[in-house]
């Protein structure tokens, strides 16, 4: 769990001071849809849990943030190709394919066009949120 919530808070605590003299800037989180959905296929208890945590973290940072023009948010993905993806057994993609109700596991372009929302002028009126990428994998619960 250190590696993904420990992390997260120090480097922010870091950050944060230079935000502040800045007049403000966006933080972007990177959660997972298991923070809000268990996972019948693997153990993800730490990971759950570490993610849970950001997710809280992302809303307490948000309230302390706006006064300063900080905006805080997570992007939770869902399942997503990736090389580490890539060596799972064919019959686990196949199960977790069927549970996405877009039927396909999303792409990195597809996180990143979040992102890039979010770290836009566009998005100015955005804090607290948490962004679930999932292709519909937990609407499909």
């Amino acid at each position: 769990m250190h590696n993904e919530l420990d992390l997260v808070f120090y480097v922010t605590q870091a950050a944060w001071p230079h935000l502040i003299t800045r007049g403000g800037g966006s933080v972007l989180n990177t959660g997972s849809a298991v923070a809000v959905r268990g996972n019948p296929n693997m153990g993800f208890a730490a990971h759950a849990t570490a993610k849970g945590g950001l997710l809280a973290l992302t809303r307490q940072l948000a309230a302390e943030g706006a006064k300063h023009g900080i905006r805080v948010n997570t992007i939770s993905p869902g399942p997503i190709k990736t090389p580490a993806t890539a060596v799972m057994p064919p019959e686990m993609v196949k199960r977790v394919e069927t549970a996405i109700l877009m039927g396909r596991w999303g792409e990195c372009e597809d996180v990143a066009y979040c992102a890039l929302y979010l770290a836009s002028d566009e998005a100015r009126w955005v804090t607290g949120a948490d962004f679930v990428i999932d292709g519909g994998g937990i609407a499909g619960l």
